[in-house]
């Protein structure tokens, strides 16, 4: 008995309490994915809208809708970085508990979305393709599959990151943020807005701007925003003001009307992740989804506890379901009714196919991590 009472006592600390803000912000970022493949499937070119109110509407939920991965990314940062990974055996089991089974997940959905790619882009099954695609030597030509091949790498290496982002001081960190914000989001979008730097069939336009070096080892944006969301943390277990929502909303709202107006403006390039307006835009999200007080209603954080659990998992249905849901919308027409519908029938599908598999545990740990 005295056993199991100490056992517990460590499982007890091994699990934290959930925090009801984390996820409100993981629902939130899924559901913003979702929202950005529909408008990409409906929507063939943002630029040909013919209607101005309505292209005003799309131009600002896809912005909005570009915050998702930003915000998954900082999540990755608040929850992995202030880890203690001080010994070998702590580093082995973030490995064997978090990077493996995520490896083997998405093994088996890579087996999944082979077909479905070759019925959508009407190409022939090849054995061969399917066994590089396993290997994660060529890429999975759904749009949406870049993503976990990505957070893999970072999940291997996010023991030794930690490590050494725990030992910055101010200044190390002030130079950390300044380097990478103007070689990983100031010059991108300034070769996007002015420069291009694109081919096209009248040949290449020259970037107006280049890196003086190159920054690739901070893991670029993508490690930017995993950082962002470690200062997130850091300062709000410092920080006196506990609810800067007033500040993060306005920043948040100022920061998003302003993505719109580019997305506008090269809606033929596309809003990437390296858009330096998706820094504020994305961060005061978070910040102010962070902040809330989400305790006054214990039903509705079940509700959203248990969303958050199948967050990953809509991630991973909701594609399949956008290409054929696009098949039967009049996609030509690129009515916002057509983008409204393949966004709510996809979410609502996606989230009733994950839920569905609680009932069966072991199904839902191989295929979504439930």
């Amino acid at each position: 008995m005295a056993d199991m009472q100490r056992s517990g006592v460590r499982m007890r600390r091994e699990h934290a309490p959930r925090v009801p803000s984390l996820d409100y912000i993981r629902v939130t970022a899924a559901s913003l994915v979702v929202l950005s493949h529909a408008i990409e499937l409906n929507y063939s070119d943002l630029g040909d809208i013919p209607n101005e109110v309505e292209a005003l509407i799309v131009y600002t939920c896809y912005a909005l809708s570009r915050t998702a991965v930003p915000m998954f990314l900082m999540l990755t940062g608040y929850l992995l970085l202030s880890r203690d990974y001080s010994t070998h055996e702590s580093v082995r089991h973030f490995w064997k508990k978090n990077f493996l089974p995520l490896l083997l997940t998405w093994e088996l959905w890579v087996a999944i979305y082979y077909p479905i790619s070759c019925w959508h882009y009407k190409t022939k099954f090849d054995v061969l393709e399917l066994i590089w695609q396993l290997l994660l030597a060529h890429k999975c030509t759904l749009v949406h599959s870049w993503y976990i091949p990505m957070i893999l790498g970072v999940y291997f290496f996010i023991p030794y990151i930690a490590k050494a982002v725990q030992s910055l001081d101010k200044t190390e960190t002030s130079a950390i943020l300044a380097v990478s914000l103007w070689s990983a989001f100031l010059l991108p979008s300034i070769n996007n807005l002015f420069g291009g730097g694109l081919t096209f069939s009248q040949g290449v336009i020259p970037l107006i701007a280049t890196p003086f070096s190159s920054t690739n080892f901070s893991g670029g944006p993508y490690g930017f925003y995993i950082f962002a969301g470690y200062l997130i943390r850091k300062h709000a277990n410092t920080s006196a003001d506990r609810h800067p929502l007033f500040i993060s909303l306005g920043t948040f709202i100022i920061s998003l009307a302003i993505s719109a107006l580019v997305v506008e403006a090269i809606p033929k390039i596309g809003f990437w992740y390296n858009n330096v307006c998706l820094v504020p835009t994305s961060a005061s999200l978070f910040i102010f989804l962070h902040s809330l007080d989400f305790h006054s209603s214990v039903r509705r954080n079940e509700i959203f506890a248990l969303l958050s659990k199948a967050s990953f998992g809509i991630y991973l249905v909701h594609y399949p379901i956008l290409l054929y849901l696009s098949t039967i919308f009049d996609r030509p027409a690129q009515s916002f009714r057509n983008l409204i519908s393949l966004f709510a029938l996809s979410l609502i599908s996606s989230m009733f196919i994950v839920l569905a598999t609680r009932h069966t545990p072991k199904i839902g740990r191989a295929l979504f991590r439930m």
